[in-house]
């Protein structure tokens, strides 16, 4: 009876569900580049009271990030494809399409990176700040709801 009693003492308690994201982020790019720019895009999102998760892998289709959206419960899909030309800042390029869960394009925005910079890095930071201030003129809007009821994007 004892060790029934000390196994069951160690057991850790159920953890609460968590509430299905608002949003999945998915999309295609080359690492490490691509998982940078998600990640930053994703604690702007949280920190705009947008409900967020990134999805598993970098290389995955609209129509799989879309069926990977209904399966975790969001309602949307922000789909990223970024292209980095580590030689010529100009080329590259961001691309962020908000899809809902029936599969429609809500909206899109393109940014394309700077004539000249003077790294990669560099690059991918400035197209990614301009991206943020893109996506939060979304929020709170079809696509990137907040949880916060009646708070406006600033």
């Amino acid at each position: 009876m004892l060790g029934w009693q000390m196994a069951h003492a160690q057991t850790p308690a159920p953890k609460a569900k968590e509430p299905p994201p608002a949003v999945l982020i998915c999309g295609t790019g080359i690492s490490p580049h691509y998982e940078n720019i998600v990640n930053e895009l994703l604690d702007s999102l949280k920190e705009q009271a947008v409900s967020a998760k990134i999805g598993e892998g970098h290389d995955l289709s609209r129509s799989t990030s879309v069926e990977k959206a209904k399966e975790v419960g969001a309602g949307s899909v922000l789909y990223v494809s970024v292209y980095v030309n580590e030689r010529l800042a100009y080329e590259t390029r961001m691309s962020v399409q908000c899809i809902n869960a029936d599969g429609t394009k809500l909206w899109e925005e393109d940014q394309k990176g700077p004539l000249m910079s003077g790294s990669v890095s560099s690059t991918v930071n400035k197209i990614t700040e301009k991206m943020k201030k893109k996506l939060k003129a979304h929020v709170g809007k079809p696509g990137l709801p907040t949880s916060k009821p009646n708070t406006k994007a600033s």
